[in-house]
């Protein structure tokens, strides 16, 4: 993940300006919007009631990560992701893989918290920090050529090197490695899928 962050910062230059929708403690963005407020939010409001109407064709790249499954309507807040975007700009978003074996076999999107402690799978923070989607490639595909976005990649990634998922994880680990070997249950071993897509000049 700190790879393509990397490659993407390369993409953006000085004049450029990222919104990240959904921050949660992340600092990746000139404006990082979040329910919660934290260390790192700039902007604390609700996505899923609009972004602020001034802000429309305002940035280069609009920036996403595990945050379109928290939305009860992900093809409303893609419309605003979409309407805020520059003509040109990308929509880039990271968000969890509907296949992911792990996500049925622990039940991990449930509850909005989560009692696997060996485990550390994910914490909501309250009631308004929960899951509402889960999505396949085809899912996310669609819900971007219904909004009128141009898809110009889509692939399958791992978590982050740096996420604080307990001792177990290695193992776990091991098991996607192996599934990811063969092609027909490659979905399975992905925990996230990252999608890019870029608004059309019109």
């Amino acid at each position: 993940m700190w790879i393509f962050k990397n490659k993407l910062i390369k993409l953006i230059n000085e004049r450029m300006v990222t919104l990240n929708v959904g921050c949660g403690n992340e600092s990746f963005g000139d404006v990082r919007v979040d329910i919660h407020p934290t260390d790192t939010t700039t902007h604390v409001l609700d996505v899923e009631l609009g972004l602020p109407k001034s802000w429309s064709n305002r940035f280069d790249v609009v920036y996403s990560k595990n945050f379109l499954e928290h939305v009860r309507n992900p093809g409303f807040v893609l419309e605003e992701m979409k309407r805020v975007c520059k003509p040109g700009g990308k929509i880039v978003i990271i968000t969890d893989n509907a296949g992911f074996w792990e996500f049925h076999f622990f039940g991990t999107h449930v509850k909005p918290v989560i009692p696997l402690r060996r485990l550390h799978f994910y914490r909501g923070k309250s009631d308004l920090d929960t899951h509402y989607s889960l999505f396949t490639k085809e899912h996310l595909i669609n819900h971007f050529k219904k909004v009128g976005l141009k898809i110009k990649k889509i692939e399958y990634i791992h978590f982050d090197k740096n996420e604080d998922l307990g001792k177990f994880r290695p193992l776990l680990d091991v098991i996607c490695r192996l599934l990811a070997f063969t092609k027909i249950f490659r979905n399975y071993a992905y925990p996230r899928i990252k999608i890019v897509g870029m608004k059309v000049k019109s």
